[in-house]
């Protein structure tokens, strides 16, 4: 049986996203895979915890522009559910504070933890943050009737035959979802940088640079009695599951020690944003069209949630 959707879930579903941002599919992230880049000659000395922007990174909705985004189509998605006689208010527009991490690649933990504040604080666990109103998946599930209304004929599983009517009024195409997409914008969608945010970290991974500097982290590692091949193997071990205590921020804190000691984090840095560069010559035609698009979205709904 299909689990049901709640308003926030079935806005991202509309829009071609998952809720886990999973890396998109099809040829683009294999052609991506391919392209050519020189290694950097200058690698930047990255002090723990310094703030650093990927070049993809202005191409990709940040959390605060997402749930705003989200907030808008919720407000045009309820006025058209209640055409329908169902009423699915939005919740009330409070201004919550967008989440501590607003880089939209994740920098934070991008290539694990380096910032030692925080590691000697937390650990390897997430400082607690304040979601944007409206980012969580508190709200009660949709309906049968409310999905099929909500999404219309944009979710084959729904079975919504175009011109379907409910209670008389035939649902729009896409559903009241598509609706707001349409009146709102279609910025939500970036699968060409969200391809690029996947396939550059992905083959960063393999370029024999940042491998070499992997192997002096792990040197250093093993000099303080830990193990690791790469510094994303910390998370995954025990301990380090946000509830190892002082063994787990004294290992964090060895950790980022480590990185800064033989810069992994400038290495690291500096060869994935060239091989950025190159993904974002091979596509920028159709990133541009999405900034484009994004920017309109990201307009219009500040215009819609600011409306009385």
């Amino acid at each position: 049986m299909r689990a049901k959707l709640t308003v926030v879930a079935a806005l991202i579903s509309a829009a071609g996203l998952t809720a886990c941002s999973a890396p998109p599919s099809g040829d683009g992230e294999a052609s991506l895979a391919k392209v050519e880049y020189t290694s950097p000659s200058a690698v930047p000395a990255v002090a723990p915890g310094q703030e650093l922007q990927l070049p993809i990174d202005p191409y990709l909705v940040k959390q605060a522009e997402r749930a705003q985004i989200l907030k808008a189509s919720r407000l045009v998605a309820a006025d058209c559910m209640r055409g329908f006689g169902i009423e699915l208010p939005a919740p009330p527009l409070t201004g919550g504070k967008a989440a501590a991490n607003e880089n939209a690649t994740n920098m934070d933990r991008r290539y694990g933890i380096y910032d030692d504040r925080k590691a000697a604080q937390f650990g390897y666990s997430l400082p607690e943050q304040v979601e944007p109103e409206g980012a969580g998946q508190t709200q009660s599930p949709l309906s049968d009737a409310e999905n099929r209304v909500f999404l219309g004929d944009a979710d084959p599983v729904l079975e919504v035959q175009p011109g379907e009517k409910y209670n008389g009024k035939e649902i729009p195409p896409g559903g009241c979802a598509g609706e707001a997409r349409r009146k709102i914008g279609d910025g939500l969608r970036q699968e060409v940088a969200g391809e690029i945010n996947f396939a550059s970290f992905q083959r960063s991974l393999t370029d024999p640079q940042v491998t070499a500097v992997f192997k002096q982290w792990s040197e250093c590692m093993k000099e303080r009695g830990y193990s690791f091949n790469t510094p994303l193997e910390p998370f995954e071990s025990a301990g380090a599951n946000g509830a190892g205590g002082e063994a787990e921020t004294k290992m964090a804190s060895y950790d980022v020690e480590c990185k800064t000691r033989v810069n992994l984090i400038g290495a690291w840095f500096a060869v994935e944003s060239e091989i950025q560069k190159q993904m974002i010559g091979k596509r920028e035609e159709a990133l541009h069209a999405a900034s484009k698009e994004r920017e309109k979205t990201i307009k219009n709904a500040a215009a819609m949630v600011a409306a009385p």
